[in-house]
């Protein structure tokens, strides 16, 4: 069977753009097979079927079984992996004309408010106040006059200049989307080619600042 491959960079908070790229794949005559190391899309030949992206990260580990099986009696079928970064990834089943399993816009609103925004909210929350966590203890922060005499700190500098750059960009998109929202009272729509364009190079800078991260530890390590 003929295949054809496609770079996938959507997370949880693109999943409508995810959703508007397989849709977009689906009307020239390709349907998703499986992801391959998360990022890499397998499609292959089929008309008239159609995709689901779904945020319910309880049913990817398989917890709810009830969920599964309601998708697959509305017609739907569950593409591996199923723990994609807290997405689902359904297609319709061959010769089948599917449910629409979210049916309520302003339920499917509130829960991804509550799994994905809070969720990390809370993560960043306390990943911050573990890294602040010694210096409010003992009261000595960073010395970055000794920090400046350590092997791999220019790397580790770059890495820090990067993250700041990044960061005000992709939390601007996150919060800007979150408000039109909130207006809608539901999940906006989002395009897949905006945001791909976006997603691949916040792929491209976790990677670069990965390199650079393995670096600056090798370069510390080699100096001590």
């Amino acid at each position: 069977m003929k295949y054809k491959f496609g770079f996938f960079p959507y997370t949880p908070l693109d999943y409508k753009a995810a959703q508007d790229y397989l849709d977009h794949k689906a009307a020239q005559g390709w349907v998703l097979r499986r992801l391959l190391l998360g990022y890499l899309a397998q499609f292959e030949p089929a008309q008239g079927r159609r995709h689901f992206v779904d945020v319910c990260s309880y049913a990817g580990f398989g917890a709810n079984y009830d969920y599964i099986q309601l998708c697959a009696d509305a017609g739907w079928e569950l593409i591996p992996p199923t723990d994609l970064y807290d997405m689902v990834i359904f297609r319709s089943k061959l010769g089948v004309d599917p449910q629409p399993i979210q049916s309520d816009p302003s339920f499917e609103w509130k829960e991804f408010f509550r799994k994905q925004v809070l969720h990390r909210l809370i993560y960043a929350g306390l990943y911050f106040l573990l890294l602040s966590l010694p210096g409010l203890i003992t009261g000595d922060f960073f010395n970055w006059a000794e920090l400046s005499a350590l092997p791999g700190f220019r790397l580790l500098m770059l890495c820090v200049i990067l993250t700041a750059t990044a960061c005000p960009w992709q939390l601007f998109h996150i919060v800007s989307y979150l408000l039109q929202c909130r207006r809608l009272g539901k999940m906006a729509p989002q395009r897949w080619r905006p945001n791909f364009i976006r997603s691949t190079l916040n792929f491209c800078f976790a990677l670069v600042l990965t390199v650079l991260l393995c670096a600056s530890v090798i370069d510390a390590f080699s100096l001590l």
